[in-house]
């Protein structure tokens, strides 16, 4: 029978980051960032056998990796993940491009319009209330890799394909996603960047815990195709979609 007081050993439900990124915490591990697949898979075996045994009773102080695992996956999360946004931070988003490695793939920085003005408006409290908005209604509207599954969207537009996707904090209220395109064709590209622009397009409008607020959250984007042929780094294009943005912004005043 499980002991009572190891139950809050259980692991608690994944953040939209931890689940972009299931095994962070051993690729992140300094003393194993060079894990071989087949070590890694063997690590992870072992680990799983312990956290039955730990939900079965056991003392956490018998189980060797356990107490390895926790430290590393914490450091892991607080390196990969954005704690406002529950996205992956730039370090995060960094780390899913380069384990997924999309052959080709759509990368797609957007802000939400007047953010400084919400910032001056209803303080900076709600500022941050807003940037996890953001990222549920992110989460929520594009779907993200699992390993070793990948979750996939059937869109109503019938050449919009399935997409997976990385969905990163970049900084401030800017959000980068990266949109694996593997298997669109090429001539129907733009086409499915212009489905997930307009999908994300507009937010809804965003009340705060007690209704106390009302606050339309629209989006701007910028979105480029890339390939990994290209052997760029996202920072690269992330540099040339801010550009784009600032236009953006200038046309709009």
């Amino acid at each position: 029978m499980p002991n009572p007081e190891n139950q809050h050993h259980r692991q608690a439900a994944q953040t939209p980051a931890e689940k972009m990124l299931p095994n962070v915490h051993i690729v992140s591990a300094p003393e194993s960032t060079e894990f071989h697949p087949l070590a890694e898979a063997a690590y992870l075996n072992l680990l799983n056998a312990e956290q039955a045994a730990l939900q079965e009773g056991a003392a956490p102080s018998v189980l060797p990796l356990y107490g390895q695992a926790l430290k590393h996956a914490k450091a892991a999360r607080e390196r990969t993940s954005d704690e406002l946004s529950g996205l992956l931070n730039r370090e995060g988003i960094n780390l899913w491009f380069e384990r997924n490695k999309p052959e080709k793939f759509a990368v797609l920085f957007l802000d939400a319009r007047n953010f400084k003005k919400i910032n001056d408006t209803y303080g900076h409290n709600t500022g941050d209330d807003v940037i996890t908005y953001m990222g549920q209604r992110l989460t929520s509207r594009l779907r993200f890799a699992k390993a070793p599954e990948r979750y996939v969207e059937k869109r109503k537009n019938p050449q919009a394909k399935d997409a997976v996707a990385g969905i990163g904090r970049w900084g401030g209220d800017e959000m980068l996603v990266v949109v694996d395109l593997k298997g669109v064709d090429d001539k129907d590209d733009s086409k499915v960047v212009n489905v997930i622009q307009d999908k994300l397009s507009d937010f809804g409008t965003y009340t705060g815990t007690n209704n106390e607020v009302s606050i339309p959250i629209s989006i701007r984007s910028a979105a480029m195709i890339g390939r990994a042929s290209d052997n760029k780094p996202l920072s690269d294009y992330q540099a040339a979609l801010d550009a784009e943005l600032i236009q953006l912004k200038e046309y709009e005043k």
